[in-house]
């Protein structure tokens, strides 16, 4: 056998089993990642429920004098 036919044999069977390594993480991924969208919408309905219970402040209109020396 070629030296140059072993080394793409060789290539070819890491290739392989780096994509299949990667494959399983992806599949190990994929539901955490779900999972963690889901957990932030959630999260995001409860704040916004949560401030209409809160009383807004009310914008207090201040009433200012100009003429603070009595001229």
């Amino acid at each position: 056998m070629n030296k140059e036919i072993f080394k793409e044999i060789l290539y070819l069977i890491i290739a392989i089993i780096i994509g299949v390594i990667a494959v399983k993480f992806m599949i190990w991924l994929l539901p955490v990642v779900m999972v963690m969208i889901v957990a932030f919408f959630i999260y995001l309905s409860l704040r916004n429920r949560g401030n209409k219970n809160v009383k807004k402040e009310k914008n207090i209109k201040l009433i200012h004098d100009d003429d603070v020396d009595g001229k």
